[in-house]
């Protein structure tokens, strides 16, 4: 699905724009400005979550280890009595994973917003300059 996304995508954004200047120059160079300033957004915040995915993939790799290791060595860690300290590792492996994942989260969540404000504030571009054509009468 990623991979259609990011395929179909650029082709949909620079068709519009080729369509827009299609209709009208002046208008499409709002699609001009907004384009750009989108995909820097987008891809900035992907250059700075994807390395954080991996972090947080091999954090989570590392917690389902130790589950793995907690309950094929449950005889040996009850033998040993060691059970508290596995719970505590096993605790603050969790709370290591949880904190990577908080800030991946927080960092991709802000892709949507951007690209909403950088998306409405282009539609209020074409609005504004498509009416001021209209009321002169060039459009």
């Amino acid at each position: 699905m990623a991979i259609r996304l990011l395929l179909r995508s650029p082709f949909i954004v620079f068709g519009a724009m080729i369509m827009a200047f299609f209709v009208d120059g002046k208008t499409a160079m709002v699609f001009v400005v907004a384009i750009p300033v989108l995909s820097v957004i987008v891809y900035g915040i992907m250059l700075i979550t994807i390395p954080l995915y991996k972090k947080v993939q091999s954090r989570l790799d590392k917690v389902m280890g130790s589950t793995r290791e907690n309950l094929d060595g449950v005889r040996v860690i009850r033998a040993f009595n060691k059970q508290e300290q596995e719970v505590a590792r096993y605790n603050e492996e969790n709370v290591t994973l949880e904190k990577f994942q908080l800030f991946a989260g927080r960092i991709s969540t802000l892709m949507n917003p951007a690209t909403y404000i950088v998306i409405n504030v282009a539609t209020i571009g074409i609005l504004w300059v498509g009416g001021d054509r209209v009321n002169t009468g060039s459009l």
